[in-house]
């Protein structure tokens, strides 16, 4: 069973994904054109922030219900510290 911080760490994986499928075609722009470059390494950062935007919503809306889901009742208290992390 997972705890609460792994599962707030869990979302590290998806950022990590994106990063590493998008590097060989980032690193293949700096090669053309450094502003192209430079453009697709901001599309990348915007793209990751934003997702950490919206999985940071996602928890602090649900934290309740992902821990009574995984968890049950007894391990209520736990949802805030999935809600500070």
């Amino acid at each position: 069973m997972l705890s609460t911080v792994q599962i707030a760490a869990l979302w590290y994986f998806v950022p990590m994904a994106i990063i590493t499928s998008f590097k060989p075609v980032i690193m293949g722009k700096k090669k053309i054109n450094e502003i192209s470059y430079l453009k697709s390494v901001q599309l990348l950062y915007s793209v990751v922030a934003w997702i950490g935007i919206g999985f940071g919503i996602f928890i602090f809306l649900f934290s309740d219900l992902i821990i009574g889901v995984l968890y049950g009742a007894d391990y209520e208290k736990a949802a805030s510290i999935l809600f500070i992390s």
